[in-house]
């Protein structure tokens, strides 16, 4: 059994030069990915409503064959929400008035997605900053051993 006294004794406890100085910038890396994951809850939580789906402009053709339409002069702009209800894609019409409104909800989901997407990196960048913080400080077992003799 190795005492961990004895290795403190001698000043083998602490890490010094260069493994010293990647355990710091390691360290400030953590603390950085902690602000930016409380940023990114922070902004996932903000109130306001969301939808998922895109609003649309199309200009449509009726089928008429004395229509403006069929001279290539087509009605419009009709504006629609598009969305997936189960298997269906689906299409509502908007009003006028409410275009505005429903593509900052949906714009707000496309960010809501973007954030979750931004959190599932950090927190694999996070694991691996522990991995190669915890190889720093696992020490060569043999040396050790071979020390003792």
């Amino acid at each position: 059994m190795l005492r961990t006294s004895r290795l403190r004794r001698r000043g083998e406890g602490r890490l010094t030069g260069p493994r010293e100085d990647r355990l710091s910038r390691l360290r400030q890396r953590l603390v950085d990915l902690e602000k930016r994951r409380a940023d990114l809850l922070h902004a996932a939580t903000a109130p306001g409503w969301m939808v998922r789906g895109s609003v649309v402009t199309q200009m449509t053709v009726c089928g008429k064959p004395g229509c403006r339409c069929a001279r290539g002069d087509r009605h419009g702009p009709r504006v629609s929400f598009l969305f997936q209800d189960g298997t269906r894609r689906r299409s509502v019409p908007i009003h006028p008035g409410e275009h505005e409104e429903v593509e900052r909800r949906s714009r707000r989901y496309r960010a809501y997605r973007r954030i979750l997407s931004d959190l599932g990196a950090g927190e694999e960048e996070a694991r691996a900053i522990l991995r190669e913080i915890a190889a720093l400080h696992i020490c060569d077992a043999a040396a050790l051993v071979e020390e003792r003799r």
